[in-house]
């Protein structure tokens, strides 16, 4: 289960992530609210995939409360899907809030998605 990587991205975003991973051997698990996030996280997981305009104050809640309860030796990769440009107010937030933050510029390629969920 620490394997498999959460995807809570557009609805258009979230299947084609999916496959993509899914065809290099990783799990991948489409999570469409916080709140499903949130229940997956608590199955286990690997890392979690989230697009910038998803990181709203609830969904950086429900992760500051899961990274809190996790022991000081665990960490959750979290990969965002940066839009173009300026760097917004929400991924300032999640580089500071969420720790081990990778920032992937959209459009992502096939393979720079692929090595960074590995």
């Amino acid at each position: 289960m620490e394997r498999r990587i959460l995807l809570h991205v557009s609805a258009h975003d979230g299947p084609l992530a999916q496959r993509v991973l899914q065809s290099a051997g990783v799990d991948a698990v489409v999570c469409e609210t916080a709140r499903d996030v949130a229940a997956e996280l608590g199955r286990g997981a690997g890392a979690l995939l989230v697009a910038e305009e998803a990181l709203g104050d609830v969904l950086l809640a429900e992760l500051s409360r899961y990274l809190a309860a996790q022991p000081p030796w665990s960490d959750l990769p979290v990969l965002v899907m940066a839009k173009r440009g300026a760097d917004s107010l929400e991924a300032q937030r999640a580089v500071e809030r969420l720790g081990n933050v990778t920032m992937l510029e959209r459009p992502v390629r096939t393979l720079s998605l692929i090595t960074a969920a590995r």
